[in-house]
């Protein structure tokens, strides 16, 4: 039952900002659990609740359903959760956070723009012709993955999550506002803006495995996301994270959802430094532990974060 509940509340957050029905006169859905029965498929449980069958309604289902890796064969017997319209009426269309993907398409835009004067500008601008040949590499590699993440949510064909969407925009906005800032100033690049640049670079090539995987599974694979565990041995702490690469940015930090000794979530790979901290407080009673979140297999991370003596 708590896992139903949970799944209520998610759906109901996705209909507030990700899932939005766009035929008229419907304001889009509920979380039903069904039972799978011979010969169901996906593909058929969906038609049989007026969702149109794409790359959102698939990514609401993985949503819906975190313990799914992939959505292949079901098993009569068991049980998955699907989006239903509140309302009767036609077939529904999905829109997954339709207003992120409009972003990452002026991103894209703005990003062409500032980057092709770059090349003409003196090595000196960037500190030597090395660092400039790293900075203009990574930036061509942040182009490639905006046009094939735009490509892919055109297509929509694929089911990218809502999360690794945003995460996407974040960083690349991070970098379109970096390049707008020197472009201004007329500056020479310093460490931090060209380790910005090389780490959201590293960053998104972690995220661009996903359009392999899923591509590979015939887009029925889960995108690249990770059980964490964190053990932190006393009750009534909340786990905070953030990547690596903007862990002086405090709108980055994100917690874990509850409190408690020992906490779960699902993140997407990358690059995290994690700690706790009393619920409601923002100092940290743990240290601040930096690690490597990537896939391995369905195993999860265990990370201990004791608490400060």
């Amino acid at each position: 039952m708590r896992a139903f509940l949970l799944r209520s509340v998610l759906l109901a957050l996705l209909c507030a900002g990700a899932l939005r029905a766009q035929e008229p006169g419907l304001s889009c859905c509920t979380a039903r659990p069904v039972t799978v029965q011979k010969g169901d498929t996906i593909d058929s449980l969906l038609q049989s609740s007026r969702i149109k069958l794409d790359g959102s309604s698939l990514a609401a289902v993985f949503a819906l359903n975190p313990e799914l890796d992939q959505l292949g064969a079901l098993r009569p017997g068991s049980t998955i959760v699907l989006p239903v319209p509140k309302d009767p009426g036609g077939v529904v269309t999905l829109g997954l956070v339709p207003e992120v993907k409009r972003d990452l398409l002026v991103v894209s835009e703005s990003l062409n723009d500032l980057v092709e004067p770059l090349g003409a500008l003196p090595a000196a601008r960037f500190g030597t012709p090395d660092e400039k040949e790293e900075i203009i590499g990574a930036l061509d590699e942040i182009r490639g993955y905006l046009d094939e993440i735009n490509l892919v949510t055109k297509e929509n064909r694929l089911p990218l999550g809502a999360e690794l969407l945003r995460q996407s925009l974040a960083e690349t906005r991070a970098v379109q506002q970096l390049l707008e800032d020197v472009t201004r100033r007329k500056k020479v690049w310093d460490r931090q803006s060209r380790a910005l640049i090389v780490g959201v670079s590293e960053d998104l090539n972690l995220k661009a495995r996903s359009f392999d995987e899923i591509r590979g599974g015939e887009g029925r694979v889960r995108w690249r996301d990770v059980d964490v565990v964190v053990d932190v041995r006393r009750s009534g702490l909340r786990v905070f994270y953030v990547n690596q690469r903007f862990k002086d940015r405090p709108d980055w930090v994100r917690p874990f959802p509850g409190v408690g000794s020992q906490l779960r979530e699902k993140l997407l790979e990358g690059d995290y430094l994690f700690w706790a901290a009393e619920n409601g407080k923002a100092t940290p009673v743990t240290e601040k532990m930096a690690v490597e979140v990537r896939k391995q297999g369905g195993k999860a991370i265990e990370i201990d974060l004791p608490v400060k003596p």
